[in-house]
């Protein structure tokens, strides 16, 4: 059977967008990378701690229209949950509705501002309050062109409360996010753990056990941290704690 030159173009199309909408990432505002399906736990509804930074990266020869969907909302009515995108702050979400209302045009080799964020002020409904979140490349009729990642914050107020250790996933636990000496941290199974400071540069990767640890971290500058962990079975999940 012979292929028509309109099945080719739109197979070679197809080929060349694919390979470019792999290069359209999502990450930490420090540049800590984000993964697919990521839950990160927040239990703090204070500006300093439940901040969400956020960069999307345009590594493509062509510009991105960027958008956020808001999958779903659980024990929460989506008011207090600020997002800002772009060049638009607002203060509460609904499940099923997309932002910016207009995309976020991301140049080739850009990103999006330094200041765009996430950021929950409201205590939900009871219990753990998750946001699901989808960040997607939008189509010329304003439509999903393709999905870049799905995420979720999670606001749990008893993740201390509960257990000595509050969750970062479901590979690790931090008893503490503000530490003076000592870092403790529960490894729910092996991962590799690696440490970033506010700019991005590595300074420590340890591989840890299932069990408890205690790390060491007296001779770091005081300030925020991130952790990133990866297990052996490849599920990620990241945290942050405060040297003082």
């Amino acid at each position: 059977m012979k292929m028509t030159m309109k099945k080719l173009l739109l197979i070679l199309g197809l080929f060349a967008f694919t390979a470019s909408q792999a290069q359209v990432t999502v990450t930490r505002s420090n540049g800590t990378p984000i993964s697919n399906g990521q839950i990160f736990t927040f239990n703090s509804l204070d500006y300093d701690n439940a901040y969400f930074g956020f960069l999307v990266r345009n590594n493509t020869a062509s510009s991105v229209d960027v958008r956020i969907l808001c999958e779903s909302i659980t024990n929460a009515t989506g008011a207090g949950m600020e997002l800002c995108f772009g060049n638009v702050c607002l203060a509460s979400v609904s499940v099923g509705n997309a932002y910016p209302s207009s995309a976020v045009t991301i140049a080739p080799g850009g990103t999006n501002s330094e200041f765009d964020h996430f950021l929950n002020s409201n205590a939900g409904t009871g219990g753990v309050s998750d946001y699901k979140f989808t960040f997607y490349i939008e189509d010329e009729f304003g439509g999903s062109l393709a999905e870049i990642l799905t995420m979720t914050y999670r606001y749990d107020a008893n993740a201390l409360a509960t257990d000595s250790f509050s969750t970062a996933s479901n590979t690790t636990m931090l008893k503490s996010s503000v530490v003076e000496n000592n870092l403790e941290i529960k490894a729910l199974k092996n991962v590799q753990m690696e440490m970033f400071d506010v700019n991005g540069k590595s300074i420590r990767r340890q591989n840890l056990t299932s069990g408890e640890h205690t790390i060491d971290v007296s001779g770091l500058s005081s300030g925020m941290y991130i952790l990133n962990f990866n297990s052996e079975n490849n599920q990620k999940s990241a945290a942050k704690f405060l040297k003082k």
